[in-house]
């Protein structure tokens, strides 16, 4: 009798834990499948319908990002291409990010553009897989722009023999308001702009409004173009161990390899003084 017992208590436990597997297995595996198609059919059917942008299904996933605490689990999802890697770059100094992405803020009821539902999806999507790429592994090469980037390395090298240079390594915003007159801080998709002028922030989102007016596939878009009509100017940010004295040195031996119209390159020296 009590043989019986035992092993009806042991079935019972194994159909027990039977059912707690299954659940895990539901939850982490086949729920996050579900989620993960209906986030990626939603998300290109809002992309297409708040910004005119065509994205071609066929070419991407969608992936949880989970940032979770011991009180506050939390994940979201974001695109990711199928064959492209973003993270490596043509330049050693240089990498790109591809999860966290925010944009500065804008407190205005008149910025409706920026508030649309699937901003922070496109901005993503351009600085991981559209601009942001062209940028650092295009645009900075290209000598017909009055850039080479190669030359830059160069320099680089010899002055890494005496100090340490590093790329800003602090995640960045997809979306930045930085003038670039009064101060520089590390941003790819930077609009050239203070956040905090308002007509300035006007101004930028005519340009995004005009932009996205018109009907683009995502992969055919000339992203030099992109750059020249919505005034984007990139900043690349690097930390040394340098003074100003030598930081300004620096800068002016590279001046002649980049075009400063286009982008800046800047530097945080020793004592946090910046130079650009």
């Amino acid at each position: 009798m009590k043989s019986g017992k035992r092993k009806k208590w042991i079935l019972n436990c194994i159909l027990i834990l039977t059912v707690i597997i299954s659940f895990i297995i539901y939850r982490n595996v086949l729920l996050y499948k579900i989620k993960r198609e209906k986030y990626l059919d939603n998300i290109i059917e809002v992309l297409h319908k708040n910004f005119n942008l065509k994205i071609n299904k066929d070419e991407y996933n969608s992936k949880i990002v989970r940032q979770s605490t011991i009180l506050m689990p939390y994940y979201y999802y974001i695109l990711e291409h199928k064959t492209k890697t973003i993270e490596e770059t043509k330049s050693k100094y240089l990498y790109s990010e591809k999860d966290g992405c925010r944009y500065d803020s804008i407190i205005n009821e008149d910025t409706s553009f920026f508030s649309k539902e699937g901003t922070l999806e496109l901005f993503r999507l351009i600085r991981n897989y559209g601009f942001g790429q062209y940028f650092l592994n295009e645009f900075i090469y290209d000598k017909t722009k009055g850039n080479d980037f190669e030359k830059i390395e160069e320099i680089f090298s010899e002055f890494q023999k005496k100090h340490r240079l590093s790329y800003y390594d602090v995640p960045e915003q997809c979306l930045r308001f930085v003038d670039t007159d009064k101060y520089a801080s590390k941003a790819i998709l930077n609009t050239d702009a203070d956040s905090e002028d308002y007509y300035e922030v006007l101004q930028v989102q005519k340009r995004f409004i005009s932009y996205f007016s018109v009907e683009r596939n995502f992969e055919d878009i000339d992203w030099y173009d992109f750059k020249k009509k919505l005034k984007i100017k990139p900043v690349l940010l690097f930390f040394t161990d340098a003074n100003k004295e030598e930081l300004t040195k620096l800068l002016e031996q590279i001046k002649p390899y980049y075009n400063r119209d286009e982008y800046i390159i800047a530097f945080s020296g020793n004592k946090g003084e910046d130079v650009w």
